[in-house]
């Protein structure tokens, strides 16, 4: 485990004064409002990540079905997702982490053959072709050749060492596509607050230096503000990956950053 941590440059000193910092970058200036009603302070914002190996796991797979009617398409296609969750269950994923979260059926057009308003150019003949009433394509008749469906299935809370196994029994069963890979941990909510305690620590460290580079002393914590806790870090996302045809699958989680960030005021001693 790797811990590094970030500090963000974001300082505003509030006193019954103005108080100017030396060795400001070329173009940067510290602006500090004079209100005798507020306790001095310095204020400083740092962050601090953690780096963990993913756990956890969440994939899609899709199943679509091709067929003459749209009754067909759908029997087909329930057919193949079915069978894909037997598959999934065979695997030993449990029904409540299998979920269908999209499913469309769509007509096919072809769009080789120009339709006369409603009627197929093969029934214009050629000499009567330039004196049909309506004789230009029309866009809003196209000939239906079947009909389309894509049913979507994310299947979640798998152990890392089983989504390739899992993938590849998905593609055996029927699925035809793999949409994403998500990884996540399941120590996230640990690993933040130990993100979130170094980053305090490193508010702390930076507040000194500024004390006393200005010449005052540190006092004590006046305000603590935790930042945006972005809980969607915990996932790295990485697109579909093919199933090979034989041989086991290996996934590749690789690290995620789950970080923290922290505000703190210091009163002037």
């Amino acid at each position: 485990m790797v811990r590094k941590t970030l500090i963000v440059a974001s300082v505003a000193l509030t006193a019954a004064f103005v108080m100017a910092l030396s060795g400001c970058a070329a173009g940067e200036r510290t602006v500090v409002v004079s209100d005798a009603a507020a306790a001095p302070t310095i204020t400083v914002s740092a962050e601090s990540a953690i780096q963990v190996v993913p756990d956890k796991a969440e994939i899609g797979v899709a199943v679509t079905t091709q067929a003459a009617t749209a009754a067909e398409t759908q029997e087909q296609n329930e057919a193949d997702v079915n069978a894909v969750i037997e598959a999934l269950k065979e695997q030993g994923v449990a029904e409540t982490s299998i979920q269908t979260s999209y499913t469309n059926l769509n007509p096919r057009y072809d769009y080789s053959t120009p339709v006369y308003y409603g009627t197929a150019a093969e029934d214009v003949s050629t000499e009567d072709a330039d004196t049909f009433e309506g004789a230009e394509d029309s866009d809003d008749s196209t000939n239906i050749v079947g009909y389309e469906m894509t049913t979507r299935l994310a299947v979640s809370d798998l152990d890392i060492d089983q989504v390739g196994a899992v993938l590849q029994a998905c593609v055996a069963a029927g699925a035809n596509n793999t949409d994403g890979i998500q990884y996540y941990s399941s120590e996230y909510d640990a690993k933040y607050e130990e993100a979130l305690a170094a980053a305090v620590e490193a508010a702390r460290a930076k507040a000194e230096v500024l004390a006393k580079a200005s010449g005052v002393q540190l006092g004590a914590v006046y305000s603590v503000t935790e930042g945006y806790q972005n809980r969607a870090v915990r996932y790295d996302n990485t697109y579909a990956m093919e199933a090979a045809s034989d041989g086991a699958m290996k996934v590749m989680p690789g690290e995620v950053d789950v970080s923290a960030s922290v505000t703190v005021a210091y009163e002037i001693a």
